[in-house]
């Protein structure tokens, strides 16, 4: 899937599956917090083990993101946040990460669409499905979700979705542009001139003309969430839905 979304020009990123680490992690101390607690939780021992981990994380995040050029690292604080908007908190489940997730990135600029891979009839795929709509409708991120059971995807639906990313990410890079050139104030305050100006985030691809002809100068980038759940085919085998 990787490969054909790459072949229609999308840079693609995977889910760090990082994520479902520090959301069960969040989800035993709401758990305490709520005054619901296991038998077998101890609380000093879950705050204490989330803090060392999420400072371990942080801290492999950064050594490997100034090798790879990787950006900033969402937490699922930030995904929490961004599809508590959309999906309760309560609900737990990956639902709210797949909204959530994507959702966070997409504000800060750092994506441009959603490729949620699911199994068929996967029911937090389709819970995340639903509100996708909704999220396109409020803040225009693109997305589609394929269903997988086996099958080969059709090569025109991702076709298709990679024309609307890249024409979404140029009328967005436009808009910024102009939101720049509008908000690039200058005045005079007695011999200095003072200027301010908002610029388009870098991780949004340029677009340049040739020839009269806009052409991507950069590949969008888009999120790919794959299903956590095995995908199981018609004949039976297995099929990782991380792929």
């Amino acid at each position: 899937m990787i490969d054909r979304l790459e072949q229609c020009g999308l840079k693609v990123r995977l889910t760090p599956f990082i994520e479902w680490i520090e959301y069960a992690s969040w989800t035993y101390r709401k758990r305490i917090l709520d005054g619901r607690p296991s038998p077998t939780d101890s609380p000093p021992s879950v705050f204490l083990t989330g803090a060392i981990q999420e400072d371990i994380m942080d801290r492999l995040w950064d050594t490997m993101a100034q090798h790879l050029g990787w950006g900033h690292r969402t937490t699922v604080l930030s995904s929490l946040d961004a599809g508590g908007e959309y999906v309760s908190k309560d609900q737990l489940g990956e639902a709210i990460l797949t909204v959530g997730a994507p959702l966070s990135e997409y504000k800060a600029g750092e994506i441009d669409g959603v490729v949620s891979v699911i199994p068929l009839e996967c029911m937090p795929g389709k819970i995340a499905e639903s509100h996708y709509l909704s999220v396109e409708q409020d803040y225009g991120l693109p997305s589609m979700t394929l269903e997988i059971m086996g099958d080969s995807v059709d090569q025109r639906s991702i076709e298709d979705f990679a024309f609307t990313v890249k024409e979404h990410a140029r009328t967005r890079q436009n808009g910024a542009h102009q939101n720049s050139m509008t908000k690039n104030i200058g005045w005079k305050l007695g011999r200095k001139v003072i200027s301010t100006a908002l610029t388009a985030s870098a991780m949004v691809p340029l677009f340049e003309r040739k020839n009269g002809v806009a052409a991507a100068s950069g590949r969008q980038e888009i999120y790919l969430t794959p299903s956590r759940h095995p995908v199981t085919s018609r004949k039976g085998a297995n099929h990782s839905g991380d792929v």
